[in-house]
């Protein structure tokens, strides 16, 4: 899976929300690191790998000894265990490489494409190795994830400082080193919120560099950087560095682990606080918090983009805690680990010197990374979106881009969902995709028939998208913003197939009103797109131009699709209904966010003369909610204490033709637009479905609309037939596709 905070998140996050999951934040913490951080493991590139016994790695990097002994003594250990089968092996697998620090130093073979700026190093290296086995010219870093511009980080000091913030210790330099045969006269106190951030995790980063590293060097290094295979799709982080710190191995603080444990130390200083502010908080909550501009509002509230001001605030005024911390760490880490020097003087001797090159590189390494907050987001889009996509990029491309826009619409468990499809076999290459991690896991798992493309022939992908559509959304009630995306700019629509291709759409968009089309196409192939938008009922489609293979001008354009509203549709007519329903959707929203709803013509012209749209509170805070209908002006109500807004809309359609073939929709039957907007939380939210404490609970209750028939049109016939939901359809998926 990527090894990314989005993908750490979601992780937990599945955790934190599955069914009788009752742990909080301290237990998990303590759960999570206890079950998969390891860190020194290394490969050992002299072991042959043709025996199903033999693993070819071993627990013997320098990071082993500072592990050691801060699982033993400084990281809390709750006693509590994840349930095993909460998450899978893949995830598992996932949260170990994610957790574990390591630098795989050997040479894999990939190094060309890798890292081909740094070749000049290969002579060297076989110069100097005597073994027949090579350094890489660009190790790979383990252990770290990829932050959306706030660099690479180490998740194991920002959970270590998390579980040791919670349940904080001061245990003396004696009680650590009672396991040691060693006589000494060290009697200091180490604090494991320290110890796990600058100090230990980060100090016992420090004192690995006094003991491994100067003895070696006339002066201590920091860093080194590195680089990800690819901003979408990170998976390997390669050292980017000259050939005498590889060679000399100068990596005990990298550019991940300084970030990390500044991070860590920030939360560490805050856990706490937010904790006395807000009920039950969760461990995704505070990553996602800090990470984004997203959630929270607490006073003062720091972020990652807030950093710098922190470290140069208030982490670079503790001079004497750091000194003596750091101090104290590496005396004892000496007694742990293989070292190259008699007296731990040198230690005292080297200090001040490297404590001077942190704080100089630390702080130019935070800048580099220091960027002003994102402003709030406006309209959070909640989408079911549709991928059709042809072979205009290879597999790996094509995923490369799946991945950006699932970025974009937020998928994930409180947002939107993906699903793929191939657009010349049909085949479901993706099915319905909650996080960014099940996405590409579903996609890279997927057999390759499944992501090839060698024909221009798009028919089966469309009826694959009408067959799918019927068989799920039958089943759904949730106001989602409905996207159909036609990825294929290297194929045309033949004028042989476009009959069929049209009528396959009408039959989509009778069957969901609230579809949107987004045709990515190029100039030669727009002609047969272009009409399908006129199409009765493509109001909202959209044709985006692609001429080239350039990505980045696709990722400009598709951000229409953050504007695309949330369905409010009624539910389906079943036996005994007597033709209109009253229906109630619960919803939450985050402040600095507004949601922004849509009730079709379709739904509206077979309705009764009045609709009343209502806006429950449940004193979460404080709501405005605006209507839109007709024109651009709206009527706007504010929610005082536990107080229900209610809106009207008398004669939604004095005329019932809805399939109107022109640009705009009939004025004589308007979309009716609902806009909801928090303007102040109480910070109680404290359910599984908040995603934020902050969040808002609401709900909105509609009446007057008619139950639904398929196909969905305009009525005036008061009576209801009872449809039953075909099944059939499921089974008779796969077969239809493949007799095409």
């Amino acid at each position: 899976m990527p090894m990314s905070m989005t993908t750490l998140i979601d992780i937990i996050r599945k955790v934190e929300t599955s069914e009788h999951f009752y742990m909080d934040m301290r237990m998990l913490t303590n759960a999570i690191i206890n079950r998969f951080w390891r860190d020194g493991i290394v490969r050992d590139p002299n072991i042959i790998y043709n025996n199903p016994n033999v693993i070819g790695y071993k627990t013997s990097g320098f990071q082993s000894h500072k592990y050691k002994l801060l699982y033993s003594y400084l990281i809390p250990n709750s006693g509590y265990f994840l349930p095993n089968e909460i998450l899978t092996l893949e995830e598992k697998c996932t949260l170990h490489f994610m957790l574990s620090s390591s630098i795989d130093i050997w040479e894999r073979g990939d190094e060309d494409q890798t890292c081909p700026d740094q070749r000049s190093f290969q002579k060297q290296w076989e110069n100097h190795e005597w073994s027949g086995v090579k350094k890489s010219t660009c190790p790979i870093e383990n252990g770290v994830i990829s932050t959306r511009g706030y660099g690479t980080v180490s998740p194991n000091h920002i959970l270590g400082a998390i579980a040791s913030a919670l349940q904080p210790l001061e245990l003396n330099q004696q009680f650590l080193l009672q396991s040691t045969k060693e006589n000494n006269t060290l009697y200091e106190t180490i604090n494991n919120v320290w110890a796990s951030t600058i100090c230990g995790i980060s100090t016992g980063d420090l004192a690995e560099v006094l003991i491994f590293q100067m003895p070696m060097v006339q002066k201590a290094f920091m860093g080194p950087p590195s680089i990800w295979n690819n901003s979408e799709l990170p998976v390997h982080s390669y050292i980017k560095a000259d050939y005498n710190i590889i060679h000399d191995e100068c990596w005990q603080f990298t550019d991940a682990e300084i970030l990390g444990g500044i991070d860590g130390l920030i939360l560490a200083n805050e856990i706490v606080r937010y904790s006395n502010i807000t009920y039950s908080l969760r461990l995704s909550q505070v990553l996602e918090m800090f990470y984004t501009n997203r959630g929270g509002n607490f006073p003062s509230q720091t972020r990652a983009c807030t950093r710098q001001n922190y470290f140069f605030g208030t982490l670079l005024s503790k001079d004497k805690l750091l000194y003596d911390q750091t101090s104290r760490f590496a005396e004892v880490l000496a007694t742990y680990a293989p070292r190259y020097f008699n007296d731990t003087l040198f230690i005292s001797h080297q200090l001040d010197r490297t404590l001077a090159k942190f704080k100089n590189y630390a702080s130019n390494l935070v800048s580099s990374w220091n960027k002003p907050c994102p402003v709030k987001d406006q309209i959070r889009t909640k989408l079911h979106l549709f991928v059709v996509f042809d072979s205009t990029w290879s597999s790996y491309e094509t995923l490369e881009v799946l991945m950006h826009i699932a970025n974009k619409i937020d998928v994930s468990h409180y947002g939107s969902t993906i699903s793929v499809i191939n657009g010349v076999t049909g085949d479901l290459t993706v099915n319905s995709a909650k996080t960014t991690s099940e996405l590409y896991l579903l996609w890279t798992t997927a057999p390759s028939y499944k992501k090839i493309t060698d024909s221009t022939n798009l028919e089966r992908g469309f009826i694959a998208l009408k067959l799918l559509l019927e068989s799920t959304l039958y089943f759904e009630n949730k106001p989602l913003g409905l996207v159909t995306l036609i990825l294929t700019p290297s194929t045309p629509i033949s004028d042989s197939l476009y009959n069929d291709i049209e009528s396959t759409v009408k039959s989509v968009k009778s069957f969901n009103p609230d579809m949107k089309f987004i045709y990515v196409t190029s100039t030669i192939n727009r002609r047969s797109f272009t009409r399908m938008t006129l199409l009765p009922g493509s109001q909202s489609d959209h044709i985006i131009k692609l001429d080239d293979k350039n990505k980045y001008n696709l990722y400009r354009e598709l951000e229409i699709l953050q504007d695309v509203p949330r369905s409010l549709a009624p539910t389906f007519c079943t036996q005994g209904d007597n033709g209109f329903v009253n229906m109630t959707i619960e919803q939450y929203i985050t402040t600095g966010t507004k949601q922004k709803y849509r009730i079709h013509p379709v739904f509206l012209c077979s309705g009764r003369d009045t609709i009343e749209i209502k806006v429950l509170s449940y004193n979460y805070g404080n709501l405005e909610a605006c209507m839109y209908w007709k024109s651009n002006n709206s009527t706007c109500l504010l929610s005082s204490y536990n107080e229900d807004l209610i809106f009207t809309v008398k004669s939604p359609c004095t005329s019932k033709n809805t399939e109107v073939i022109k640009e705009d929709w009939n004025p004589d039957c308007r979309p009716v637009y609902i806009e909801v907007n928090p303007k102040r939380s109480f910070g109680k939210c404290a359910e599984k479905d908040c995603r934020f404490p902050d969040d808002l609970r609401f709900s909105l209750k509609l009446s007057g609309l008619k139950c639904l028939q398929h196909p969905i049109t305009c009525n005036t016939s008061s009576k209801v037939v009872a449809i039953l939901i075909p099944v059939f359809i499921v089974i008779l998926f796969n077969n239809l596709i493949n007799d095409l």
